[in-house]
């Protein structure tokens, strides 16, 4: 990313999240550099990953540009993957599919995840600031099994979510049965 790129972002994030997301923009290109993937595409979807997390003025200012439908999300959290994408191929440009995908599909995950979806999903998880109970294991797994690590974020935060009374989005829930082959009955 070039500087005036970064500066962008920058200002779209509240110095919480830019922590976090330096976090996750170091996590991604270390994960792709050990699993072959494009280290700059990594390092993109990694920064614009959260442009969006907290529901600001610029999530809001953007949404109806979007095309998107806050509605379809009863958990407007789960809409800033999807609007983050939006937002990049819309005032960005951005064609590529990989980085794209990545960013959109970073908090729900989905079936059939290409790698750069797994590095940045797991990234957004478990980069070094992250503290919860399991996250030392996870990011040990995350070093020999995407697919496996993945598949473990997503059984910890549908246990989180049923704890919670939350239902899971459909998509996590798809995630889980492509990647154990088996129903999820979570």
């Amino acid at each position: 990313m070039n500087d005036s790129e970064l500066a962008a972002v920058k200002k779209l994030l509240t110095d919480e999240r830019l922590s976090h997301t330096m976090g996750v923009v170091k996590m991604a290109k270390e994960l792709a550099i050990r699993y072959g993937a494009d280290e700059a595409k990594a390092e993109k979807a990694a920064w614009y990953h959260d442009i969006f997390r907290r529901q600001s003025e610029a999530f809001f200012s953007f949404l109806p540009k979007s095309g998107m439908n806050a509605e379809e999300y009863p958990n407007l959290n789960l809409l800033h993957g999807p609007l983050a994408a939006k937002y990049l191929e819309l005032v960005l440009g951005e064609q590529d599919d990989e980085v794209l995908n990545a960013v959109c599909y970073h908090t729900t995950a989905r079936a059939g995840m290409g790698k750069l979806e797994k590095i940045l999903f797991i990234a957004d998880k478990c980069e070094e600031g992250r503290s919860y109970p399991g996250v030392e294991s996870l990011r040990e797994l995350a070093e020999t099994d995407l697919d496996g690590c993945v598949l473990a974020i997503l059984k910890n935060s549908m246990e989180h979510l049923k704890q919670k009374g939350v239902a899971p989005d459909v998509l996590s829930r798809e995630a889980i049965e492509y990647l154990s082959g088996e129903e999820y009955n979570g």
